[in-house]
């Protein structure tokens, strides 16, 4: 199981916690720090607005922009009023601070077939850009978002067995060529728990955190993490 800290004084070294929004925003992704959580248990039903949304389309994604959030509180009590507002408003909040966030229901993510290394959302994983960024999420019910420690993390491309397999289905070529496929399929993204590693670790539910994204201005490296193995339960989660 995932293990969460409780208290900030026992984060994980790559972890910062903050309180405030305005420390969420202005705390650097720098050296080993490659996650900011904003730690909060904002007030509201989710459970509520995720069976609100649920009952709007039996798509494996429902998206949920802001016209819908507000016509779905003419249905809510008022405790799911209070979590369609705190979606609202972090919305709103990560608009005013330059990012495109978006908010779905999900129930379950398309599996990736690939005999060797399946590289969909549920593999451990970094994310990649051409220019400056960074990753936010907030898990509003649901499992939250898992992050596997750096040290603790073997890029899967990197394990020869697994290597040897990739080279035989690429077939002739250099070497630089080979890396080149590999990452044109993003095979070179995905990672696994080195033998020995601490479980991952699961960010809380409500939390906002931004992770650190692999691109050519970063000041630190790029936060290895996956979607929760499936559970059943659909995840109501904002990203951006």
């Amino acid at each position: 199981m995932p293990a969460a800290a409780e208290d900030p004084s026992r984060d994980p070294p790559w972890l910062v916690s903050v309180a405030t929004a305005a420390q969420f925003f202005a705390t650097p992704l720098r050296g080993e720090h490659n996650a900011v959580r904003w730690r909060r248990s904002p007030a509201g039903d989710f459970a509520e607005l995720a069976q609100l949304a649920a009952a709007i389309d039996a798509a494996d994604r429902v998206p949920l922009d802001e016209t819908i959030l507000l016509d779905l509180r003419r249905h809510a009590s008022l405790a799911g009023s209070a979590a369609i507002d705190r979606v609202l408003a972090d919305l709103a909040l990560l608009r005013d601070h330059g990012h495109e966030p978006s908010v779905e229901l999900l129930r379950r993510y398309e599996r990736d077939p690939d005999p060797d290394l399946p590289i969909d959302v549920h593999s451990f994983h970094v994310d990649t850009a051409n220019a400056a960024t960074e990753t936010i999420l907030c898990t509003y019910f649901g499992a939250p978002s898992e992050v596997l420690a750096r040290a603790d993390a073997l890029r899967c491309v990197d394990e020869p067995t697994l290597r040897a397999r990739l080279w035989q289905r690429f077939g002739a070529g250099d070497d630089p060529a080979f890396a080149a496929w590999l990452a044109e399929h993003a095979f070179d993204l995905h990672y696994r728990p080195r033998e020995g590693a601490a479980p991952p670790f699961a960010f809380g539910r409500g939390e906002l955190c931004r992770l650190a994204v692999e691109h050519p201005f970063a000041a630190a490296r790029a936060c290895v993490h996956r979607a929760p193995p499936h559970d059943g339960v659909p995840r109501l989660l904002l990203i951006s």
